[in-house]
């Protein structure tokens, strides 16, 4: 199994409007490409988003980015995002408990 720990900074004060963006329009684009998205959780500080995105292999990770990255829908909203996240750090990670 692999996968990434996504933590984004959320822009103070919008840590209720991007949860509300992200799950009615970037997480049913994820889906749409095929992220297993566990999660979300908020911080006590409500300063930041993490989730985690699980996957069968790390050249599955690639190419499910890359479908996701270019699709059409994705494009029409990604410059939505910068008025809620300041910062973006994505740790990969492989289990090594199971399989993959």
């Amino acid at each position: 199994m692999y996968a990434q720990l996504r933590v984004y900074t959320i822009n103070r004060g919008k840590m209720d409007a991007w949860v509300e963006w992200f799950n009615n329009k970037a997480r049913p684009v994820a889906e749409q490409v095929g992220h297993q998205i566990l999660g979300p959780w908020i911080n006590e500080a409500s300063t930041e988003f993490i989730w985690i995105r699980t996957y069968e292999s790390a050249e599955d990770a690639k190419a499910k980015d890359e479908a996701f990255s270019s699709s059409p829908a994705w494009q029409a909203i990604v410059s939505e995002a910068a008025e809620y996240v300041a910062k973006i750090e994505v740790t990969p990670m492989s289990s090594p408990m199971l399989p993959g």
